[in-house]
């Protein structure tokens, strides 16, 4: 009898273990997983899935798979069996989950009102491929059976980045070839000399930085957000003279032969004369020294508790 219960205990503990290696497990991944491999390239592998890309854009928001680029999804432990993407449109209308087409293993679907595209398969890798126009995907859910999925890695500290003058982010970009991109990303201080654009309704600031107040050579920053990579809500979030810190990738952009030196589109407006940006796209003048804001930029009295915005600076009053 004892030996009985015995080899039952062993069978039902293996197929306790066999069953945490068999069940399916999925994993989200977003733009915020990617980094970038290439100028165009980009690449991220979580929880034993890998996802690339090729010459796209991708960011926190949305992967941008344009015409003719692929995206391919594999896994090193068992096999993908149902992969979702979930698109900024419909259909095969602009943007939308229709614009994919599968390369290899498997089959991919999608409902012509749906924002939704779904591979089936039982394979370790496929790839997908834009056709008619890019795709917007903000989000990709992937199953996988018959494996364990391999646990994310600790997170290693972020490099330090370099903080640079206008003439050293100048001279960078003139070594780079037409088009490219820096792999590094730089901070660069300096004084706006041209603001081009500020959309609230886009979320982010175009304008030129020069070393010098009012001087030149130019450096062009291109779209940019506020310090935490958040869209611009203050349309006055920085003026022709202010003294600022921006960070993100240098690129040499290149249109009907005339060459652009430019902070790329994505980076970040760090500090405007010293202070932090961040919350509600804080810039602190004169006028609003002394003053308490919450953190939805409404003013409130010094007796607030909680997290609170003083001269652009973020407190925690108790």
């Amino acid at each position: 009898m004892r030996t009985f219960l015995r080899y039952s205990l062993v069978a039902l503990l293996a197929v306790l273990g066999m069953g945490n290696l068999l069940a399916a497990e999925t994993v989200t991944i977003t733009g915020a997983d990617f980094t970038a491999v290439t100028n165009a390239d980009y690449s991220t592998t979580k929880s034993g899935v890998t996802v690339a890309v090729t010459a796209s854009t991708v960011n926190a928001d949305q992967l941008r798979i344009f015409k003719n680029q692929t995206i391919t999804i594999s896994t090193a432990t068992g096999k993908l069996t149902n992969v979702k993407f979930t698109c900024t449109a419909t259909g095969d209308e602009k943007y939308g989950p229709g614009n994919f087409t599968v390369n290899d293993n498997g089959e991919y679907t999608y409902e012509a009102e749906g924002t939704t595209g779904t591979w089936t398969g039982s394979a370790a890798s496929f790839t997908l491929t834009a056709t008619t126009a890019q795709v917007r995907v903000t989000e990709i859910v992937a199953t996988i059976e018959g494996g364990e999925v391999n646990p994310d890695p600790e997170p290693q500290p972020e490099p330090e980045v370099q903080q640079i003058t206008v003439a050293a982010a100048l001279e960078l970009i003139n070594a780079l070839a037409d088009g490219d991109k820096s792999t590094e990303t730089y901070q660069v201080k300096g004084y706006v000399t041209i603001i081009t654009e500020i959309s609230v309704d886009y979320g982010n600031a175009t304008f030129e930085m020069a070393d010098v107040a009012g001087g030149t050579p130019t450096l062009t920053v291109f779209r940019a957000k506020d310090g935490e990579g958040q869209k611009i809500t203050n349309a006055e979030i920085i003026k022709v003279g202010d003294l600022v810190v921006v960070e993100g990738k240098l690129q040499k952009y290149v249109k009907n032969g005339e060459i652009t030196p430019e902070l790329a589109s994505g980076g970040k407006i760090l500090t405007v004369n010293g202070v932090d940006t961040g919350i509600a796209n804080v810039t602190v003048g004169k006028a609003y020294e002394g003053r308490t804001y919450n953190i939805a930029g409404q003013q409130v009295s010094k007796a607030y508790k909680g997290l609170v915005i003083i001269n652009g600076r973020k407190v925690v009053q108790k």
